[in-house]
C-alpha cells in the first residue's frame, strides 16, 4: 500500500516576498515589513511555529531571526552563544532536538571517558 503524500504547508500559499521575510527575517525583503508593527507580529504569529519547524529541521538547534525578535525570552546571558541559550532552556526545544542533544551528550561523555583512561 503507497503512503499519502504529504499536505503542503500553509506557507507554500504566502506570497514570496511575506516567505522571504518570514524566513530570513531581513528588513530589506519587502519595505514596509521593516518595522515591527501590528502587520509582522500577525505574519510572525500566524506563520512562526511553521518557520520554525522548517528552520529547524534544516539547521538543529538554531532559529529564524524573527523567532529572536518575537518569541525568544530576553533572559539571554552576556557572552552565551544562541545553541548554549537553546541548550540551557529545553521547553523551547523540539522533541527530536532533545533526543539528538541528548545522544550528543552521551557520546562526548563517553569520549572523555575514554581519553581520561
Amino acid at each position: 500500500m503507497t503512503q499519502k503524500r504529504p499536505v503542503r504547508r500553509r506557507l507554500a500559499l504566502v506570497p514570496f516576498t511575506y516567505r522571504r521575510w518570514l524566513l530570513s527575517g531581513k528588513p530589506y525583503a519587502f519595505i514596509y515589513l521593516a518595522q515591527e508593527g501590528k502587520r509582522c507580529r500577525s505574519m510572525w504569529k500566524t506563520f512562526g511555529p511553521e518557520v520554525v519547524e522548517r528552520c529547524a529541521r534544516r539547521h538543529p538547534f538554531h532559529r529564524p531571526a524573527n523567532w529572536w525578535r518575537f518569541d525568544a525570552p530576553r533572559d539571554r546571558r552576556a557572552g552565551e552563544t544562541r545553541f548554549d541559550f537553546l541548550a540551557r532552556h529545553p521547553e523551547l526545544l523540539f522533541a527530536w532536538e532533545k533526543r539528538r542533544l541528548l545522544a550528543q551528550t552521551q557520546r562526548l561523555d563517553q569520549l572523555t571517558r575514554f581519553i581520561d583512561d
